[in-house]
């Protein structure tokens, strides 16, 4: 007979008993709970007072694209504008060459008021009108997009109404397809003549994001158009008038057989105010300063919070805060003084 084999068995280990924690020792383990509680009562109006100051953009801006400057350059028209919108935002772009890729990264640069003063082009069997750019035509440049319909030629004239050649233009289809990113809140002054003549291209403006747009119903003198142009912006910034009382109150062009007179698209953006931007970054920027300055001199904060809590010192001056070296010990937390002690 064979002898069977027998399987040692190991013997089954005792587990080890977690030692019991006296309830002296339980404060003691409890200290980071204390020091999490405290930390997010002195996180909270800190986190507050950088919202407040660094919530905001950079800089507010404002943009003028003076496409007209090489065929009706006004000077007084650029300084005028330029003291108007620096009332409301922190800077103001000029442009006077007003290119293709310039127009198509126009939503990248976050302008919230575009002073776009430049010539234009009606399409009137399509019923659209193109604004026109800076770069003279040149039959090797753009080709896929003037066969995709989104640049066309403009057929431009001087000061003195010689012609002045073809010049790219971008369409409604270059606004909806080419154009990148978004506008936001933007409004958009187009001092061109025929610019909502039609309801393109505002209408493919207002679907990128602008918030408004404001141009002439017929052709338009350039004299009166600076001038116009000029008392408009200062009704929108100065008076903060609404864009509907702003645009009412400027006198049309009866220059022409049919008078051209400013209008505004769409009809919902008639109750709108450009908002002072710049006075409203300042006045949060304060509001959050005095918040954080109330809350560091408040008695509540220096004695339970500060003093007690994180042994700190606080003098009249909330900015001259010191540290005790005694932060943070084991007495601190556990101490019955401590607001945030738990029984």
């Amino acid at each position: 007979m064979r002898k069977s084999k027998r399987r040692k068995v190991k013997p089954k280990k005792k587990k080890k008993r977690k030692p019991k924690v006296s309830a002296e020792e339980k404060p003691a383990s409890r200290k980071w709970v204390y020091a999490a509680v405290a930390a997010i009562a002195l996180l909270i109006p800190t986190a507050v007072f950088l919202y407040s100051n660094l919530g905001q953009p950079a800089q507010t801006k404002a943009a003028i694209i003076d496409q007209l400057s090489t065929f009706h350059s006004n000077q007084t028209f650029k300084q005028a504008v330029e003291q108007i919108l620096l009332e409301n935002f922190d800077t103001v772009d000029y442009f006077s060459e007003a290119t293709v890729e310039l127009y198509e990264k126009l939503p990248l640069q976050g302008y919230k008021l575009i002073v776009w003063r430049t010539h234009s082009a009606l399409d009137e069997p399509k019923k659209w009108v193109a604004i026109a750019t800076s770069e003279k035509y040149s039959p090797d440049k753009y080709a896929h997009e003037v066969e995709a319909g989104q640049i066309t030629l403009c057929n431009l004239t001087l000061a003195d109404n010689a012609a002045g050649g073809f010049y790219f233009g971008i369409t409604p289809r270059f606004i909806r397809e080419r154009i990148q990113g978004k506008f936001s809140e933007t409004v958009i002054v187009l001092l061109s003549c025929n610019g909502l003549r039609y309801s393109e291209p505002a209408d493919a403006f207002v679907d990128k994001g602008a918030k408004a747009v404001i141009s002439w119903s017929f052709w338009v003198d350039p004299v009166h158009n600076d001038n116009a142009g000029t008392l408009l912006l200062r009704l929108l910034i100065k008076e903060n008038m609404t864009i509907k009382k702003a645009v009412e109150a400027v006198p049309p062009d009866e220059s022409y057989e049919i008078p051209s007179k400013l209008e505004y698209y769409p009809n919902a953006a008639g109750s709108y105010r450009i908002p002072n931007y710049k006075a409203q970054k300042a006045e949060k920027s304060l509001k959050g300063t005095a918040f954080f300055q109330n809350l560091m001199l408040n008695e509540h904060v220096k004695q339970n919070v500060l003093e007690k809590t994180f042994q700190l010192v606080v003098s009249p001056a909330y900015d001259k805060v010191q540290f005790s070296p005694k932060v943070l010990t084991h007495q601190t937390w556990n101490s019955p003084k401590n607001p945030y002690f738990l029984s």
